[in-house]
């Protein structure tokens, strides 16, 4: 299992050159262009502007994906076709998913254009998260919001309402029985967003029930010490569930003692495992 603790290196290209942006707390009037390629993942890009950096491509042109605490900032940019391309900031002190990628680069964050997320969530960061989720997975994929507590439902429900990709799932994601009727069918990546003492069982559970075979996970954690201690404990208990941890990112200095897991579920033999390039 790979560890990532170092800086994210400049691995991109940047073909925007000089550029200038006016940039308000809700949106930036359209600049040129300042995005760099080729992206760092699929749906992911790095914008090169004063408030720039992680951005996804708005899937709604036009609305604000959230309302109220989220809004965000809203960059405009002309590409080499002329068209206005809107780019929504994606700010890693409120996404672990964003942390992980900012400042260490996973080898792959297994979502991307057309998946399908199952995504568990405690409330903080989870709004934020998700939106960013459903602008990588497009029009073609889906994203499934379980959130146990009534703190986000009517920012949930409002972004869900401008957003067709996004289902949200007032349920509590340790009886993941209750919503086989909203999930139609096995989804590709689950992202266990829980900081709970029983968040693995919550993660198995869930995977179970809706993760396919040779599909994802992403497992949020939380080290009381040493996030690579506490990732070495969390690879071994997952591992006598087919759940094996491909890549441990220290998600410092964005969430402190917190680390994110990133792992592929088969239900294969384990000479099948061999496949994956699985221990």
């Amino acid at each position: 299992m790979a560890r990532s603790g170092h800086h994210l290196s400049g691995t991109v290209t940047n073909l925007a050159g000089p550029m200038e942006a006016t940039i308000t707390r809700k949106r930036t009037v359209w600049s040129p262009k300042i995005v760099d390629y080729p992206p760092l993942y699929q749906g992911v890009f790095v914008l090169r502007c004063e408030e720039g950096g992680l951005c996804t491509r708005n899937l709604i042109p036009g609305k604000a994906a959230l309302k109220g605490r989220y809004n965000g900032y809203i960059v405009y940019v002309r590409d080499a076709d002329e068209i206005i391309i809107e780019y929504r900031p994606w700010d890693a002190f409120r996404s672990p998913l964003a942390a992980a990628i900012a400042d260490n680069k996973p080898d792959d964050i297994f979502i991307r254009p057309g998946c399908r997320v199952l995504y568990l969530g405690d409330g903080k960061g989870a709004l934020a998260t998700v939106s960013h989720i459903s602008d990588i997975v497009g029009t073609s994929g889906a994203v499934y919001e379980v959130e146990s507590g009534p703190k986000n439902v009517v920012e949930m429900v409002n972004m869900a309402a401008r957003r067709a990709n996004v289902t949200p799932i007032l349920e509590d994601a340790r009886d993941p029985e209750k919503y086989r009727t909203a999930i139609d069918e096995k989804v590709d990546v689950v992202y266990c967003d829980i900081a709970e003492d029983d968040q693995v069982t919550i993660l198995l559970e869930n995977v179970k029930f809706y993760l396919k075979d040779g599909g994802n996970f992403l497992l949020k954690y939380e080290a009381n010490s040493s996030w690579e201690d506490r990732g070495a404990e969390l690879y071994s208990v997952l591992k006598n569930e087919r759940l094996y941890a491909t890549e441990d990112v220290c998600l410092d200095p964005y969430f402190l003692n917190t680390g994110l897991l990133f792992g592929v579920y088969t239900v294969a033999s384990s000479i099948e495992s061999l496949r994956y390039g699985l221990p």
